[in-house]
């Protein structure tokens, strides 16, 4: 009842900082603006295209599609039921990451059999870091359809989770008897922790993953930071750079979490094949106080959306752009201030003021 008399009043709240008709990105060389206008329009066609749904109006994928739903579902204990009363539906998905499951896999009664879906293979669970096992926790599914259990596999990365911030990898090998591997990282963050230091292990679990660059990735999960107000905040900002700096771009634009009196986009999907995404939607799940994200992405190599992210650590050909908001005009002004613009009382003017203006370039490209 609350979303049907909510949801039409949040047409306007849309996510989607790559717009080529907002003037801020008409700012600079005229050429590199029609370059960059192109590049980004398609990104921006689909985050306008991402709709609400039902969970029964989700179009089922075809044999050369993914689509991976995700959901925090606030305790698989007292939720998972919902699921498995309505597990017709989702048969549909042919991934589900579920995040702050609370689930501690040795406290199972029955162990695994509890946690079995219909349709699915044995899922991958990972507890949560709390020793209470309340909060935290992720767990993945993968349809039958898609391969044996045999090719579901935890991969096992040079990375440690924390209370700040638990990240889940999983690899699935010859999808849908494509031959090809995807690579699927399941996170949840605590709204209770502070966001910097999850943004500096995410920059970090990224560096680790860029060596499976070539296959298909995809990052989901309720990362607690609200893109909705990437103008004016400085930790969204920071996430967009850091997963657009290894080639992942956020396919999510509507509210994920809506309450009597707050709309946030803090659930996630990125995905570093914007170009072989078919459509996105957010789907209207009463499960827990978070709607579903679902992606839809083609594993078909002649599918795509003309727009291929640049890997800014392995192409030299990098297309770059400026972001112009309040969050980066603060880090200017912090930058700035923070300086101690140490310039030789030896040189002459024209030197002074080649160090002055190299000085704020740096700044200035770092903002």
């Amino acid at each position: 009842h609350l979303l049907g008399s909510i949801l039409p009043t949040m047409k306007n709240l849309v996510f989607n900082p790559y717009n080529p008709h907002n003037l801020a990105n008409n700012i600079g060389n005229s050429d590199a603006i029609s370059v960059e206008n192109e590049l980004w329009s398609s990104t921006s066609d689909s985050l306008i295209n991402c709709t609400y749904k039902t969970l029964r109006s989700i179009r089922e994928p075809k044999s050369d599609d993914i689509s991976i739903l995700t959901m925090n579902i606030r305790s698989t204990n007292c939720n998972q039921v919902k699921i498995i009363d309505n597990i017709e539906d989702y048969q549909r998905f042919d991934v589900i990451c579920l995040n702050e499951t609370s689930c501690v896999f040795s406290k199972l009664p029955n162990g695994i059999d509890d946690l079995l879906l219909s349709g699915f293979n044995p899922p991958i669970v990972q507890d949560p870091v709390r020793p209470s096992g309340k909060g935290g926790g992720l767990i993945v599914y993968v349809h039958q359809r898609v391969c044996s259990s045999e090719n579901i596999t935890p991969l096992e990365l040079d990375f440690e989770n924390s209370l700040d911030g638990e990240f889940q990898f999983v690899k699935v090998t010859n999808f849908k008897g494509t031959n090809r591997s995807v690579v699927i990282t399941n996170v949840y963050r605590s709204p209770s922790r502070h966001p910097r230091i999850f943004l500096d292990k995410y920059a970090n679990m990224l560096r680790v993953l860029n060596r499976h660059k070539n296959k298909l990735m995809i990052l989901t999960g309720d990362h607690n930071i609200d893109l909705l107000k990437y103008e004016n905040d400085t930790q969204a900002q920071e996430l967009l750079d850091i997963t657009a700096n290894y080639g992942f771009l956020q396919v999510i634009s509507r509210p994920t979490r809506v309450t009597d009196h707050s709309a946030t986009l803090i659930d996630h999907l990125f995905t570093n094949k914007i170009h072989s995404v078919v459509c996105t939607n957010v789907i209207t799940l009463d499960i827990s106080d978070h709607l579903g994200t679902n992606v839809i992405i083609s594993l078909n190599s002649n599918f795509d959306r003309s727009f291929r992210p640049t890997n800014r650590r392995s192409d030299s050909n990098t297309c770059h752009y400026r972001v112009f908001n309040s969050a980066n005009d603060e880090k200017f002004k912090e930058l700035i201030k923070g300086d101690t613009w140490e310039i030789s009382g030896n040189l002459n003017a024209e030197e002074k003021y080649d160090k002055f203006c190299a000085i704020y370039t740096i700044h200035y490209d770092s903002a």
